[in-house]
């Protein structure tokens, strides 16, 4: 009987112990978690500023340092917080990874996507009504959605509209079918106060070889972070401009990389 008094006490001094034990365990796993996802926001970010486009190799490293738990959840927090040509690369380094991309955005905005399916006539009222601003790629989804359920869709009241999302819709349009007169309106745009219509009026513009020597650009590309004007110098040239069309908006350093691009022999093969 003492012994089993015994026994029944030795467990019950032995639970805290357990308890807090397993708790830090947990906390310990939790951190490691959170500390690998920092770090695989932060590899993925450099990926997606550098100059150059990263390569298999490199995107495929993710792989071998994180888990895809995490990598998904990285992309996920990164997609926030950009917009335009950095989503194709995002996309790259998703589609390398084998990372399931789709569903982290679809739960933004699953409603409205469910509303335009069965109102398609409504979307742009339903798209207007909404309190939160649309990422670059909520944007090419809700428009493929449109078009899918034959969203009667004029560009241009969209691009005058004071809406942010719908300026956006419309800017996503004009690239992707190349509406040439839309340019007014691009040109217009590219001089927005809003940073991110600016950028990416500037690149729809150019998608659409437009004039790129007006003052509306010159002062959008004067409030430029040094890779979003990377990525426009890439944009131009493989939208096929010449030096000379857009030496007056470059400095000497961009001039030099401009040039070798087009002397490059992919770019050769493109703009011939």
């Amino acid at each position: 009987m003492i012994e089993f008094v015994e026994e029944v006490l030795a467990i019950a001094l032995a639970l805290p112990l357990l308890v807090m034990t397993i708790h830090l365990v947990y906390v310990f796993r939790r951190w490691l978690i959170s500390h690998a996802t920092v770090r695989c926001v932060a590899q993925i970010s450099a990926m997606l500023v550098a100059e150059e486009e990263p390569s298999d190799k490199e995107i495929r490293s993710l792989r071998i340092r994180f888990t895809k738990g995490i990598i998904h959840d990285a992309v996920n927090f990164i997609s926030e917080y950009i917009y335009g040509r950095s989503l194709n690369r995002l996309s790259l380094i998703v589609e390398v990874c084998a990372v399931d991309y789709t569903p982290i955005f679809y739960g933004r905005f699953g409603e409205i996507a469910t509303l335009i399916e069965a109102y398609p006539d409504h979307a742009i009222r339903y798209i207007s009504r909404l309190d939160y601003p649309l990422s670059w790629y909520d944007v090419a989804l809700l428009s493929q959605l449109m078009r899918r359920a034959g969203t009667p869709i004029a560009y241009t009241p969209l691009l005058i509209s004071q809406n942010r999302n719908l300026q956006l819709i419309g800017l996503y349009l004009c690239e992707h079918f190349s509406i040439v007169d839309a340019e007014p309106h691009l040109q217009r745009l590219a001089g927005s106060e809003d940073s991110e219509i600016s950028y990416i009026a500037l690149l729809s513009l150019c998608s659409i070889r437009g004039d790129i020597s007006t003052s509306q650009v010159g002062r959008a590309l004067g409030g430029l972070l040094p890779y979003q004007r990377a990525a426009f110098l890439r944009h131009a040239v493989h939208a096929c401009y010449s030096l000379r069309s857009c030496a007056h908006l470059l400095n000497k350093r961009e001039g030099q990389l401009f040039l070798q691009r087009i002397n490059s022999y992919k770019c050769r093969i493109v703009c011939n």
